[in-house]
């Protein structure tokens, strides 16, 4: 898909400078600063969500991508943060096309400043439930992740604090793809595989969680993907460099990876 191809959407009559007025002018809360800058923000009477590349998001994300070499090994090195919000501007218009309701609806795009406009979604993240609720979701995340892989969209860095429970329409939807994983799919979506299983470990400290998340995996649909995720798996060892990337123990990478080897092939 080229960027001549891509139409993304943009608010009818206003320019970006207006937009970009009303984030600082009608903020909900504050803003949460990491690799990029997220505000909650009034615009057209409803709550929305501004995302902008941070100043730093290029050290941000070679940081991301030097912990990442313990792990996936499969982040881009000097990815720029304007280069990773198109990329989740493409994701995110490439699904509302294919399979509508698994994200957040892109609302404009802002080319210039490499910031998107999102709408906001009411509901718990994985982060902010209990653990029972966490629990209860291992299999809808599987699903959506499925469904979004279908779709032939690889999220990119597939981590649980990025699913939300949608309070008015239901179920769950995932909020993020600013990810960078390598430019094959398939073995983006074998990534985000993985991703999933070590990250209910790193968010929540429960190994039965991720052990639960790893055999869960046996239900995901395309055996193809599955295939290339168990074979990366049984290369991956444990060293301190992985559990700098993961925070599991050389045991705990044991058991997680058993489960993994046993739901993926």
């Amino acid at each position: 898909m080229t960027q001549t191809e891509i139409a993304f959407p943009r608010f009818p009559i206003v320019s970006e400078d207006v937009v970009y007025q009303a984030v600082f002018e009608n903020p909900i809360g504050s803003s949460y600063k990491a690799s990029h800058r997220v505000q909650k923000f009034l615009g057209n009477g409803e709550p929305l969500i501004w995302k902008q590349p941070a100043i730093i998001a290029g050290l941000k994300n070679l940081y991301y991508a030097v912990q990442d070499c313990g792990f996936l090994r499969s982040r881009t090195f000097f990815a720029s943060g304007k280069d990773q919000l198109r990329a989740e501007a493409e994701k995110l218009v490439h699904l509302a096309e294919h399979m509508p309701g698994l994200a957040p609806k892109l609302l404009h795009y802002d080319p210039k400043r490499g910031a998107i406009v999102r709408e906001y979604i009411r509901g718990e993240t994985f982060r902010e439930m209990n653990s029972q609720k966490q629990e209860e979701a291992i299999g809808p995340i599987v699903d959506l992740v499925g469904r979004i892989h279908k779709s032939g969209v690889a999220i990119g860095d597939a981590h649980v604090k990025n699913v939300i429970r949608d309070d008015l329409a239901g179920g769950h939807k995932w909020l993020d793809f600013d990810g960078r994983f390598d430019a094959v799919p398939i073995r983006a979506m074998a990534d985000d595989l993985l991703k999933l299983a070590y990250s209910s470990f790193t968010e929540t400290g429960d190994i039965l969680l991720a052990e639960e998340m790893a055999g869960e995996l046996e239900l995901y649909p395309d055996r193809d993907v599955k295939k290339v995720a168990a074979k990366r798996v049984e290369e991956m060892n444990w060293t301190p460099w992985l559990y700098f990337a993961t925070r599991v123990s050389e045991t705990e990478h044991k058991r997680i990876k058993e489960i993994l080897m046993s739901s993926l092939s």
